[in-house]
């Protein structure tokens, strides 16, 4: 019992503190960045992040629960030191306390005229360790039409002005919305245009499951369908990532500290896997334990040995031509398609720019009645995929569909959509696998 309570404390542990060896998200306002906490080694610069224009030194957060708040405190011209506290002042409320409004808008124009610090002035606050409350407070002084605006345009100048000046971050885990969205908003072509809700119904369409055992073959996506199914599916199934290049893309799976289910994960090359799908079964019990009885005919006896010569072959080929990463990377997928022959996957994911010719190779792999999903930033392979799954006769409930999201606003007598928004998410394919018809 003191054995199991000493266990589950130091999971935990592991999972609530900021410690070396980690990923955490840091957020100050819209700003995010993801990091590894390294190992301080003597060098005063090991521990300093870049976060936007700023040099911040996070050497005091290691010990503090995941979440905790650090206000930045100036050290010299851009750099500050992340020190920890336990709340965060309102800038809103400081600021606009006494300050009187207008009724409307109507007389304001955005001349750049109001302002009367410049910005020569403004740098040379924040140079000298301003707080951000005296500088926004300087800035609404000294702007000759800040009390005509509405009290609804004060406050959204002020929150404007705290979102660039803000003096706090946030130390967050690393979640797949949270580096989705953090991903997206960096370069959402990085990642196929591929944005957290569409990511969501890619999941859910799959039905990706603890227990489960998934194949996805994910291109140009820095592994964020990849870490997304082992986050769902844990230490419990089986993840067979397959790649086109030369590795696969893990990025995120690192981001996500999934290190303890990390064996969990198979990854091979389509290329080898192509291969295999073109070679017999060959995988039959050769050990001298077995009490099988069964006795194994001329014919099948001289097959084995044809079939086990050519993939000897092979492997010969791939010594002479590959280096030694190239030998592992065969003998993982050997052993990957002898687990596929024995027992059938669960579900699908095909995350790439082109699916078409990998979706009916693919599919054979799946049991039937299992659910499979494809994802591509253009609709244009997805309709020649699903011309071809239904002159197949390999998939039935087939269903080719695109997400439209938009964020609102919502606050009191203000709530509305957000101007801007995202113009395409993708688009996805999915069905379910079904025995074919003789």
């Amino acid at each position: 019992m003191l054995v199991f309570i000493f266990q589950v404390w130091e999971l935990l542990f592991k999972m609530d503190y900021i410690k070396p060896g980690i990923y955490v998200l840091l957020r100050r306002k819209n700003l995010v960045k993801v990091i590894k906490i390294e190992e301080k080694k003597g060098s005063a610069k090991e521990r300093q992040v870049q976060l936007g224009r700023d040099t911040i030194d996070i050497s005091d957060v290691l010990g503090y629960k995941i979440g905790s708040i650090f206000k930045l405190v100036h050290q010299k011209g851009r750099n500050f030191k992340a020190v920890f506290t336990d709340r965060v002042s309102d800038l809103t409320d400081v600021v606009l306390e006494g300050i009187g409004s207008g009724e409307d808008n109507q007389s304001q124009w955005d001349d750049n005229t109001s302002q009367k610090l410049s910005h020569q002035e403004i740098a040379q606050l924040r140079k000298e360790g301003t707080s951000a409350a005296d500088i926004v407070k300087q800035l609404v002084e000294n702007n000759a039409a800040f009390e005509l605006k509405t009290g609804f345009s004060q406050e959204k100048y002020v929150k404007k002005k705290e979102e660039k000046y803000f003096e706090y971050i946030e130390v967050l885990r690393p979640s797949i919305r949270l580096i989705a969205q953090m991903l997206y908003a960096q370069n959402p072509l990085k990642i196929l245009n591929l944005r957290i809700d569409m990511l969501s119904q890619i999941l859910t369409r799959a039905n990706i499951r603890s227990g489960g055992r998934y194949l996805v073959f994910e291109n140009s996506s820095l592994g964020l369908m990849t870490a997304a199914i082992m986050e769902r599916v844990g230490s419990v199934g089986t993840v067979y990532q397959i790649h086109g290049g030369s590795g696969a893309p893990n990025q995120c799976i690192e981001y996500m500290n999934l290190s303890e289910v990390r064996h969990i994960l198979k990854t091979f090359s389509f290329v080898n896997l192509k291969k295999l799908m073109n070679m017999k079964p060959c995988f039959e019990d050769t050990s001298e334990d077995s009490t099988e009885t069964e006795q194994i005919s001329m014919d099948d006896e001289k097959l084995r040995i044809g079939e086990k010569r050519k993939l000897e072959e092979i492997n010969d080929l791939e010594t002479a031509k590959k280096p030694k990463m190239s030998i592992k990377n065969w003998e993982d997928a050997c052993s990957a398609w002898k687990e596929i022959q024995e027992m059938p996957l669960d579900g699908l994911v095909i995350v790439t720019r082109q699916p078409e010719p990998l979706v009916l190779p693919l599919l054979k792999l799946l049991a039937p009645s299992r659910s499979f999903a494809i994802f591509s930033p253009h609709i244009e392979p997805l309709t020649s995929s699903y011309s071809s799954l239904k002159s197949s006769g390999m998939a039935l409930n087939l269903r080719l569909s695109e997400t439209w999201m938009r964020e609102y606003q919502v606050l009191p007598n203000r709530t509305h959509p957000e101007i801007n928004m995202s113009g395409g998410g993708g688009y996805l394919l999915y069905g379910t696998t079904c025995i074919k018809n003789v």
